[in-house]
């Protein structure tokens, strides 16, 4: 019997920011046009959203610049997920910048509303200890649950971050509570040695 839940965080299931293939995103931008496609862009986009380009990119000036022109961003959801941006630090590893908006003064533990999940849930997804860390020893609750009543130990193992794994169950995450499959924690961070 096989368990298996999904944590879909970003719009979609597939992260194409590495894929090969073309999608129709629009990517295929001509250099006579790509000025004019840079200012439509940038006028057509919500603070936050820029904000949030800036952290897929690892851009710490933007980041700043953006939070500057429009300090509201920092403490804003994105338009189409409803997430913050530590959320996307967390998802994309931005150390620095994750650090930047705890020294700002930006939210690190809010939930998606859709999902429940938080900062820490986003980063155990893509396996970023050094992200994770951070949450915690910033006040980041080592088993918060989503709204499948699984925390980021769980989630953690079901995508084989082996050594974020062992990380959480030496910070003391709870491997004897159930999920919302009734599978013990204990199973799933088995799993994953």
């Amino acid at each position: 019997m096989s368990h298996s839940h999904s944590h879909s965080h970003i719009n979609g299931d597939h992260d194409h920011t590495n894929c090969p293939h073309d999608h129709g995103h629009g990517n295929e931008v001509s250099p006579v046009n790509e000025h004019m496609h840079h200012e439509e862009a940038v006028v057509s986009k919500q603070p936050v959203d820029l904000l949030i380009d800036a952290i897929r990119q690892g851009d710490l000036d933007t980041c700043k610049l953006v939070a500057l022109q429009s300090p509201e961003a920092i403490q804003s959801r994105d338009s189409n997920d409803d997430a913050t941006p530590a959320h996307w630090c967390a998802l994309f590893g931005e150390l620095k910048v994750m650090e930047w908006l705890k020294e700002v003064g930006a939210p690190l533990h809010e939930r998606v509303s859709r999902s429940g999940m938080q900062p820490l849930h986003w980063a155990c997804t893509k396996g970023h200890t050094d992200i994770v860390r951070f949450l915690l020893n910033n006040g980041g609750q080592i088993d918060s649950l989503d709204i499948k009543s699984t925390p980021p130990l769980v989630i953690a193992a079901q995508y084989d971050h082996t050594i974020l794994v062992f990380f959480l169950v030496r910070q003391k995450a709870d491997i004897n509570l159930l999920d919302d499959c009734e599978v013990p924690r204990k199973l799933w961070a088995a799993r994953a040695r």
